[in-house]
């Protein structure tokens, strides 16, 4: 939409006004295009080519799953205890630590498609 960041402040401030629910996740979703203008090209296109719009949940506060480096990516596990935003979204932000053996090697965000999600409470 081209607005200034304040809006990514100011949108969530009024709306919590009437409804701090509907704020918090006003405020998560679009924060996380702001995140996914961080990310690398390839990634941006993935998301945004069909829908500018597209909906990124979030599991970031800390990383409560585990990676491991493959050809062209990750192959990530776990089970986030929370996703802002799960529900109506395509896409989900996930925090991970990368392992090598039983080693920390790294952290990352990993993007991930809804339809790559599975298991845990009643969600896909």
């Amino acid at each position: 939409m081209e607005l200034d960041f304040t809006a990514i402040f100011d949108i969530p401030y009024e709306i919590g006004r009437g409804c701090c629910s509907t704020a918090w996740n006003v405020g998560n979703l679009g924060i996380h295009h702001w995140m996914l203008a961080l990310y690398d090209e390839r990634a941006q296109e993935d998301l945004w080519a069909d829908n500018p719009d597209v909906l990124i949940a979030s599991g970031i506060a800390y990383p409560q799953g585990r990676a491991r480096r493959v050809d062209g990516g990750f192959v990530i596990s776990g089970l986030w205890n929370f996703s802002s935003g799960v529900d109506p979204s395509s896409w989900n932000m996930l925090a991970v630590q990368v392992f090598d053996g039983d080693k920390v090697v790294d952290h990352r965000m990993c993007l991930v498609p809804q339809s790559d999600l599975s298991g845990g409470q009643g969600q896909p």
